[in-house]
């Protein structure tokens, strides 16, 4: 079974630009920062469905995903920071998208129900996002 894992997730982390965030900012100027916790089923169907591919898609290419574990201690104190901040608003449960520009949320999904379903919800925020 490890070996199934590492085979599954070597590809990943070797030629992708997905960051899983480990006690780390996000760095670019427009980014999608994935709230996740590895118990969620809905996080779990996300790196499974859309995470393989998502680097090759309009959205991916426009905004990088970062996916920041909240069960690491030091990410969970990050996202704290940046809520007292104000520059992100709360997050009530996971997975949360949270578009990030310049350092503030302007927008974000909340929730996974399928790979079809996750990228028209990302899009309507980005096109809002834009409005605001």
């Amino acid at each position: 079974m490890k070996k199934i894992f590492l085979l599954f997730l070597l590809p990943l982390i070797l030629f992708s630009n997905v960051v899983f965030a480990e006690g780390m900012q996000p760095t670019h100027v427009s980014e999608l920062l994935m709230i996740h916790h590895p118990s969620c089923h809905y996080c779990k169907a996300f790196m499974r469905e859309v995470v393989p591919t998502y680097n090759q898609t309009k959205q991916g290419k426009a905004l990088p995903l970062h996916i920041m574990d909240v069960s690491n201690p030091e990410n969970l104190a990050w996202v704290k920071e940046q809520m007292k901040l104000r520059n992100i608003k709360g997050i009530r449960g996971t997975p949360t998208f949270i578009i990030i520009s310049n350092g503030k949320e302007v927008g974000r999904v909340v929730g996974y129900a399928g790979k079809d379903w996750f990228f028209e919800r990302l899009d309507k925020a980005v096109k809002r996002s834009v409005q605001q």
